[in-house]
């Protein structure tokens, strides 16, 4: 009698956690939220970046990394998409302003499986950034290794990732004029 009175409490347990997650289900359905798990940083410092992007820009002129005079730049990778990169833009923009880094020094590359036009782009990305256009299989997307969106990158004068980050947060922490080798952020923001 006490077997079958605790297989009828297991399965309703079963019944309730199932009535859960098909609602939770049903809830970002209906929302279109979406559920993402937290991948680690896979851009390291120290990784060489190319200065051959294989990218146009906007305009459809070939693009190669800037001629910086041995100060470092920044390279920001996000998607139109995201909507990590929507919620940390106003912050990252603000932090080219306060540090005076000049649009040839600031490089978004815009990763999506979508044509990326002028139209869609914010004006205040396009006035204190470089916009790249890319899809996730582009060479530098592959060749620096960065799989989540956005994903910060502090560039040296001689065209290595002095600092990784994932969180506009940590990067407003970074003095892009002195900057100075450092390990990537162990966890996503």
């Amino acid at each position: 009698m006490i077997a079958v009175a605790l297989a009828g409490l297991i399965l309703a347990c079963l019944g309730c956690a199932l009535s859960v997650a098909l609602t939770l289900r049903v809830k970002q359905v209906l929302t279109g939220a979406q559920i993402q798990v937290p991948r680690g940083l896979d851009a390291q410092a120290g990784s060489a970046v190319p200065d051959d992007f294989g990218l146009t820009d906007l305009d459809g002129l070939p693009w190669r990394a800037p001629s910086t005079g041995g100060e470092s730049w920044l390279l920001a990778f996000m998607s139109l998409d995201c909507g990590g990169c929507k919620a940390q833009m106003p912050s990252y923009l603000r932090y080219l302003r306060q540090h005076s880094i000049p649009p040839q020094r600031a490089v978004t590359v815009l990763v999506g499986d979508n044509e990326v036009t002028r139209d869609a782009v914010p004006a205040d990305l396009l006035r204190y950034t470089r916009v790249l256009p890319a899809t996730e299989a582009s060479p530098v997307v592959m060749d620096l290794k960065v799989s989540s969106w956005p994903t910060y990158l502090v560039v040296d004068g001689a065209g290595t990732v002095a600092y990784a980050t994932q969180s506009v947060t940590r990067l407003a922490g970074v003095d892009p004029h002195h900057v100075v080798h450092s390990a990537p952020d162990s966890v996503p923001a």
